[in-house]
């Protein structure tokens, strides 16, 4: 405990050399972000913390000694602001015991440099760092971009890898106002296509985790756990329902994976030296640590969640051991960007996104997410998925990411609500929506996944997935019911568990034709998919559950490959039009009941769509936001009414 004050001390009084706290900063009014397609607001919460900046000259010895004699007891937590360059950016976080001590210990300082509270965006607390990030209009408006930093006290630190138009501003103001009023100046000008602010958070990771005669015709891997793997093989092993699976044994009659084909798990690090993960691994990034280490923080039990994502996606079968994943012959490239405590930048997550597609990653699988959308990372995830980028020679990647978990259900979140990803929620062992699962319009499709807790666990009857874990004494396996068994963990959830099954499905459809486009690929994926709830799509399901061996048969018969005018979205005035999922008599009585939950706005649903889909307006009155002024984003659309 000692030596835990004395660290904290250190830390407090390189804080107090650097920065004060002024009554402006401290009454910092709500900010509203607005892009293209988002806004955001923001609220100043200095009652949650600061994130301050401090000096590379200052000796932490000389800190130490001087801290020792002012400071008795702290009750404040640290936090580091990760990354690929040296920020010298510390977050302090309040204990919740101890509200406010953050800003009465730096107001007691007389204190220079930059120095703003925190923010929270619907609910999830963010840090604004003295960065922006700016699009340009066209690649030669660099010496404009030199020219109005010098007007605004800012300064280019860098222009960003793998793509022509994008630079990391730094801003040399003293507080979050400075940013935002950069951003606006910026936005004023003509060769600037969008400024958004360099937000540095924590990744939410998105598990859930508040604490023989039918084998004929399929591949049975001879791995020691399998008979556990009921999202593969459902038998009704777990008194699920027989059959609820991603249907894998059937398609591994055709493929269990080709090695050439690489899925990115983009998490908290992959344990490298797991022996059913070893054999599967091509060498990846820490973009948090920047260093090619991608190992986990063995700290940190929820450290392990990379592993184990890596595990459902592509974990190496019928190797006699441990468990399998989904496309056990792929290979998988661990991409760090978090260690679950500590806050990374969006800007720092959109270069990882790049660089795992242009070192040959075709499958991005993402179970995080965040309650804000990010110009940043929206940008890098149109580069790596559009016709003719960075993804896959032209071809694009596939990019899934976990619709995100709520108590008692929610909204999709971001990046999964983007149109160009595929968003992914989850079910239980008898096919039916898990009550965690986020719903609605941009859901895409529906995997397998775990209990919230263990009591719905021993009480309720649900059933976990089994998956690889760190090995040894540390990530989950230590509160396995098996306590032995350390290398793997019986207790994933969440939709994180769902996603990399939903990447795995991807890898087996490119292993029979790696040429397909991503679109095609997601086309297969949708549209093979075992249709649950309402008939169609709908806001619970997506268009259904993923099914492996239809979207494997799909991908080998060129005539079956949908196109994307196969797809249709639907718009409604009062949508969503049935709240209650299981409910028939909440249907909205206007339409026949089989419609497929449609968006509440014509702009909604342009901004979710891709080229080539049809949407539907349904009969209604159209007026407010999102029904005027539309703005089709340059993509070919049909919109036709009903």
């Amino acid at each position: 405990m000692n030596d835990l004050k004395q660290f904290i001390s250190v830390i407090l009084f390189v804080l107090s050399v650097l920065i004060p706290v002024t009554s402006q900063s401290q009454n910092l009014s709500e900010y509203t972000l607005t892009s293209a397609d988002t806004t955001i607001t923001l609220i100043p919460r200095s009652d949650i913390g600061y994130v301050i900046q401090t000096s590379e000259k200052v000796s932490a010895t000389q800190a130490f000694q001087e801290m020792l004699s002012s400071v008795d007891q702290v009750q404040i937590e640290s936090r580091r602001v990760g990354g690929l360059s040296e920020r010298n950016l510390t977050v302090l976080m309040n204990s919740d015991d101890s509200i406010n001590s953050a800003s009465n210990i730096l107001q007691s300082q007389n204190l220079t440099g930059y120095k703003a509270p925190l923010f929270s965006i619907n609910d999830q607390t963010i840090a604004i760092i003295p960065e922006i990030v700016v699009r340009l209009t066209f690649e030669d408006a660099f010496e404009n971009l030199q020219s109005v930093c010098n007007n605004y006290d800012l300064s280019i630190k860098q222009k960003f890898d793998l793509t022509q138009k994008e630079y990391l501003l730094l801003v040399h103001g003293s507080n979050a106002d400075s940013v935002f009023a950069a951003i606006e100046n910026l936005k004023q000008e003509p060769f600037v296509e969008w400024a958004f602010p360099n937000i540095a958070s924590q990744p939410i990771l998105a598990e859930f985790t508040p604490d023989d005669s039918n084998d004929i015709g399929k591949t049975i891997p001879n791995d020691e756990y399998f008979s556990h793997l009921w999202h593969l093989y459902n038998t009704g092993q777990t008194g699920g329902t027989s059959g609820a699976d991603v249907n894998a044994t059937d398609a591994w009659e055709i493929t269990t994976g080709d090695p050439n084909i690489v899925i990115a798990i983009i998490d908290t690090g992959i344990d490298a030296n797991h022996p059913d993960l070893i054999n599967n691994l091509v060498p990846g990034y820490d973009f948090f640590e920047d260093d090619n280490d991608t190992s986990p923080d063995l700290d940190k039990p929820l450290a392990a969640h990379g592993t184990m994502c890596a595990g459902l996606a592509a974990a190496q079968g019928n190797n006699y051991i441990g468990v399998c994943g989904v496309a056990w012959n792929c290979k998988i490239m661990p991409v760090r960007i978090a260690d679950c405590d500590n806050f990374i930048s969006d800007a720092d997550i959109a270069t990882a996104i790049r660089w795992a597609a242009q070192n040959g990653a075709d499958i991005l699988s993402n179970s995080w997410g965040s309650n804000y959308s990010s110009e940043t990372i929206k940008s890098a995830i149109r580069d790596v998925t559009i016709q003719g980028g960075i993804g896959r020679n032209g071809k694009g990647c596939v990019v899934c990411f976990s619709a995100g978990n709520w108590e008692e259900g929610g909204w999709v979140i971001y990046p999964a609500a983007y149109a160009e990803v595929i968003a992914v929620g989850a079910i239980g062992h008898d096919n039916i929506a898990l009550y965690y699962s986020a719903s609605g319009p941009e859901l895409d499709i529906v995997a397998p996944s775990g209990a919230s807790t263990r009591a719905d666990h021993f009480f309720l009857g649900q059933a976990y997935l089994w998956t690889t874990d760190i090995t040894g004494i540390y990530g989950y396996g230590i509160e396995n019911i098996d306590t032995e068994m350390l290398d793997y963990s019986d207790s994933m959830s969440g939709t994180s568990g769902a996603c990399p099954l939903v990447a795995g499905v991807s890898a087996l459809i490119l292993s029979v034709e790696p040429n397909m486009t991503n679109i095609e690929v997601r086309n297969i994926l949708l549209k093979s998919a075992l249709d649950l709830g309402q008939p169609g799509r709908d806001n619970y399901y997506g268009f259904g559950r993923v099914d492996a061996n239809s979207a494997v048969n799909m991908a080998l018969n060129s005539t079956d490959i949908p196109s994307s005018s196969d797809i249709t979205l639907y718009v409604d005035d009062d949508a969503p039009n049935d709240p209650f999922a299981f409910n028939p008599d909440f249907s909205d009585p206007n339409e026949d009941g089989t419609s497929q939950h449609p968006f509440d706005s014509i702009q909604k649903a342009i901004d979710y769509a891709l080229s080539s889909e049809t949407i539907i307006v349904l009969p209604g009155t159209y007026t407010g936001n999102g029904n005027r002024n539309i703005n089709f984003l340059g993509k070919n659309v049909k919109l036709i009414s009903d």
